[in-house]
């Protein structure tokens, strides 16, 4: 008698076809079930959920489970960085550090480090953060239940089955598999891409071009570790490299970063080395803004800061580049090149940060008419017409005969509460075709974040757009589109 378990290779992404298949040789027995254990992670290891499902027989023998709508449940979208046990004793939510502005100084056992990476979950997270994170480790136990006899009660037996998971918040999207969802991300070779699909390729200099400002904090992601994928052993993740440009093309300087511990990544050990698992990707900073705060005498970081850049050669950057190398310093990733842009005189830019469907952030520039408005909504009651001063037996005229007495204000209507909805209207440059996949992502996002006045403060939005139109036989091919939003926050608060 024996169980056998069929499911997704690890990791798998929260919203796909996670189906998992459960078949027996065990026969002659009564009112059987296949029997599941889910365990996941609220914080670190430590406090843990269970729940249990029981599944029959169907008429080919089999138990099937759909795990869907569980895995969707036990991940949450990533805002804030993976170290996050220096602050999670704070009181204050706003002193939280944005996972768009890493990198931050860590303190480890009286060492200092610094993280320009993070990783998928949180590492100890409780109050106001009690959450695991981008990724959760899904403990399963299969288990045979069944009675021996006809009208007993059917109770666990034999030998269980134990299958563990990775999950990661995203979004499965029409014909893609599971287990071959993130193949073309495995870093083994240059021709392999970093997680994310909202960038224009331009075929004339082989690069991935995207915008942000000079002044601006940017992530990206990218599949971590040494993997091995069709029988081969893969590059291993050592680190990223920047290389800064002016106008004229000329590199101005770079900047490595290694994917270690002290950095706030993972290089090497038996979780960097076969790496499907918690740390399966990771976010790295890599705006200018970003950048520029690295302590260079680490030795994490090997290089120069853009501003020390800038300053040694009185030149500005124009763009710069990043792709991954491995440690024999051999280029395993695609070129992601960004263009500083200027931001237009006639209108304020504004910056969003959205998921993609990796469960990833990205960024846009918008760079159009901003508009904001307010909707306020009144609840009123009425009050009796009579002052609760007048004594109801007055003959005193001047109360009786005047319907709404002058020396009484607060008669009649008043005004229980107030409630007001901010909303944000965008409007976007003209895109093509390759374009719309940010603008569908974008509309699609669970979590969209607005950096607001300050470089280091951002605010949440909900998109409100519904419907657009992405491809019209017959148009030039070009689109732009009004997005609206509501604050998640409300800008103020009257109840």
């Amino acid at each position: 008698m024996a169980l056998t378990i069929q499911l997704n290779q690890t990791p798998v992404i929260s919203s796909g076809m996670n189906t998992i298949v459960a078949s027996t040789t065990t026969t002659g027995v009564f009112k059987f079930r296949y029997h599941l254990r889910v365990e996941y992670w609220v914080s670190g290891e430590l406090l843990t959920k269970v729940f249990t499902l029981t599944q029959p027989k169907n008429s080919s023998g089999y138990g099937v489970f759909n795990m869907s709508e569980i895995y969707k449940n036990i991940v949450t979208p990533m805002i804030t960085s993976s170290a996050l046990k220096d602050q999670k004793s704070t009181t204050d939510p706003s002193e939280v550090f944005p996972i768009h502005n890493i990198p931050f100084l860590h303190t480890d056992s009286g060492n200092t480090y610094m993280y320009l990476y993070s990783r998928p979950y949180m590492e100890s997270a409780e109050g106001w953060d009690a959450f695991q994170g981008h990724c959760n480790k899904a403990l399963l136990t299969f288990n045979e239940m069944y009675s021996t006899t006809p009208t007993g009660i059917p109770t666990i037996q034999g030998t269980a089955v134990t299958k563990s998971q990775y999950v990661y918040f995203g979004r499965g999207e029409r014909g893609e598999g599971t287990s071959n969802l993130l193949s073309d991300y495995f870093l083994i070779n240059n021709g392999k891409y970093l997680l994310t699909n909202n960038y224009k390729w331009d075929s004339s200099i082989s690069r991935f071009i995207g915008y942000v400002g000079r002044s601006q904090h940017m992530t990206m992601a990218f599949v971590n570790g040494h993997l091995q994928v069709a029988g081969n052993v893969g590059a291993d993740t050592y680190g990223m490299q920047f290389k800064y440009y002016d106008s004229g093309g000329t590199q101005l300087g770079n900047l490595f970063c290694k994917n270690e511990a002290k950095s706030g990544g993972k290089y090497g050990g038996t979780d960097g080395f076969s790496n499907t698992g918690r740390s399966f990707f990771l976010t790295i900073g890599s705006g200018l803004k970003n950048l520029d705060e690295i302590d260079t005498t680490l030795s994490s970081y090997i290089g120069d800061t853009p501003t020390a850049v800038e300053t040694s050669t009185g030149s500005s950057i124009a763009y710069y580049e990043m792709y991954m190398m491995d440690s024999s310093s051999a280029q395993i990733s695609r070129v992601y090149r960004f263009n500083v842009t200027t931001p237009c005189d006639r209108y304020d830019e504004t910056r969003l940060a959205y998921m993609n469907r990796f469960g990833c952030w990205e960024y846009i520039n918008l760079n159009k008419k901003r508009k904001e408005t307010y909707s306020v909504k009144r609840d009123t009651i009425n009050k009796p017409i009579i002052h609760n001063n007048v004594p109801s037996g007055t003959t005193d005229g001047t109360i009786v005969y005047n319907t709404y007495p002058s020396n009484v204000p607060h008669q009649g209507a008043m005004v229980t509460s107030v409630s007001v909805e901010d909303d944000l209207s965008l409007f976007t440059q003209n895109l093509d075709d390759s374009e719309l996949d940010r603008i569908n992502d974008l509309i699609l996002s669970p979590q969209i974040h607005m950096i607001e006045k300050y470089d280091y403060q951002w605010v949440a939005l909900v998109c409100k757009t519904s419907k657009i139109e992405t491809k019209v036989k017959g148009d030039n091919k070009l689109y732009s589109y009004e997005l609206k939003f509501k604050f998640a926050e409300p800008k103020y608060r009257t109840t």
